[in-house]
């Protein structure tokens, strides 16, 4: 199978948390199958020789986005025109190939314009551009030998939670692979050993995050990838800063909506942690790793036990404080790690290592009970994730998230649920209103739910699309760019096949 992925990396914001412990969890309720209506598959040409790129793209959607880029294609009023960017800064990156490089470890550097290169690669793998992609592959090899990852910093095994903005370089590692591999096979001028130092610079950073994961198990408990957690270490109210708060949701009067207590535990699920879980994941499909396409696999069923309520309330909501005036600080983050999750289900899905037990598909009434001591050696003090009926998945999840959108004549909760009482609503109007996650998704869900969301139906309740800048990119090319363009992928059900 084929896979798509949305190229890495995550963090809204660069602020830096402490490393938290992590409160205990229950697990409770056997899992769900989450029932899905069929879906018709189309079949698919296959060729003998799987290309290196089939873990991003179908054939199908190579052909789209030729066409697309040759027309100008742009899905419609509120949305940005991504391929006429794409093909102004493939210009641009040739002025400067080497202008925009970034630099790894202690005293990073994650320039922005570094985007050049990514469009550059998405327009080389599907206009066949083979000048281009060997500028490419030229630039990410003097990127390779600039930044060993065999540094006495690398070495200190530093931590990919909060450390030295260790997502953002995790995010620009993604993009880095994957527009590798859009190109690899189009580029004529290195041979095998000079592409081996490249993809060995991939496993590299890898096996630096693996070494991380490490520290899981003093959490989950041992041997959680393969008998699940048995454990979840510390205990208490998670509070981030002294403006953010563990009682995240309030009605317009200003009391707590009970139930949706954030516990320390829950941190373990931070959209700084989970991107470079996103890297290792993709890296191990790439790579054929199953032990470590296991692990990931396995972190994103416990995001979804533990992290996501019934009603698919997400606990980043925690980070709702009065910062850079944005009342839906915690809706945002919520997206990021969405952003993220989705990558993951995405790759899962079409390489189909797993096809009885997809992502997308996973489903689970498990989750953290209030009150219990199973597993912690205080009653646990976070509001339940589960009550032991309502099925959870990242569908679900998405769901949730579409709700902060909506009033309540529409079946959403912008003008029932607020941060601070009243005085700040959460709702994402007109600021950043995504359509990338959802689009992604809505690739294998193929629901009209999900594609009224992310084409903003105003009939379904849904403000006019207008198009946003997050974090340094303009518009739906996801967290830090990690989907490089929206265009290549809203409006495409029809060009992906599982």
């Amino acid at each position: 199978m084929i896979v798509s992925l949305v190229l890495s990396v995550v963090a809204l914001s660069v602020s830096c948390s402490n490393e938290q412990e992590f409160d205990a969890m229950v697990i409770e309720e056997n899992e769900k199958v989450l029932e899905v209506e069929p879906i018709e598959e189309i079949a698919e040409e296959t060729t003998e020789e799987e290309k290196p790129y089939h873990y991003l793209f179908t054939e199908a959607a190579k052909a789209e986005i030729k066409r697309r880029i040759e027309q100008e294609y742009v899905t419609g009023p509120g949305f940005t025109n991504d391929f006429v960017t794409i093909k102004e800064n493939v210009s641009t990156f040739l002025q400067a190939p080497d202008g925009y490089r970034p630099v790894f470890g202690e005293f990073h550097y994650m320039p922005p314009n570094r985007q050049y290169m990514h469009h550059s690669a998405v327009y080389a793998w599907a206009m066949e551009e083979v000048n281009l992609a060997n500028h490419i592959i030229k630039e990410i090899l003097s990127t390779v030998s600039e930044n060993a990852f065999n540094t006495s910093f690398w070495n200190s095994k530093p931590n990919f939670d909060f450390e030295y903005s260790l997502w953002v370089q995790s995010s620009e590692m993604e993009k880095t692979k994957n527009s590798y591999y859009l190109i690899k096979d189009i580029q004529d001028k290195y041979n095998t050993e000079e592409l081996e130092v490249i993809e060995n610079w991939f496993s590299d950073y890898a096996n630096l995050i693996i070494n991380y994961t490490t520290k899981f198990d003093n959490y989950l408990g041992e041997d959680w990838v393969y008998t699940g957690p048995s454990r979840l270490s510390s205990e208490g109210l998670f509070q981030k800063t002294a403006t953010s708060t563990p009682f995240p949701l309030e009605n317009k009067n200003g009391e707590i909506i009970e139930g949706y207590e954030i516990s320390k535990g829950q941190n373990l699920f931070n959209n700084r942690i989970v991107e470079s879980i996103a890297y290792l994941h993709s890296w191990a499909i790439v790579n054929k790793n199953l032990e470590a396409e296991k692990l990931c696999r396995e972190y994103f069923k416990n995001a979804i036990r533990f992290g996501v309520w019934p009603d698919g309330t997400f606990w980043e909501l925690m980070r709702n404080e009065n910062v850079y005036n944005i009342s839906a600080l915690g809706v945002w983050y919520s997206m990021s790690t969405l952003s993220a999750l989705v990558r993951m289900a995405h790759t899962d899905a079409l390489k189909g290592n797993f096809p009885e037990d997809r992502l997308y598909d996973f489903s689970t009434t498990e989750g953290i009970i209030k009150g219990s001591t199973n597993f912690t050696e205080e009653p646990y003090p976070g509001g339940s994730t589960t009550d032991g009926v309502t099925p959870k998945s990242l569908k679900t999840f998405i769901i949730g998230q579409s709700k902060y959108y909506r009033s309540s004549d529409y079946g959403g909760w912008n003008d029932l649920r607020y941060y601070k009482g009243g005085a700040l609503n959460m709702e994402g109007v007109n600021e950043r209103d995504y359509s990338i996650n959802q689009a992604i998704a809505n690739l294998y869900y193929k629901d009209s739910e999900l594609s009224d969301w992310y084409l903003y139906d105003t009939s379904k309740g849904y403000p006019t699309k207008d198009s946003f800048k997050d974090g340094h990119h303009q518009g739906d090319s996801g967290n830090l760019g990690t989907s490089v363009a929206g265009g290549l992928w809203l409006e495409m059900e029809s060009y992906f096949f599982y």
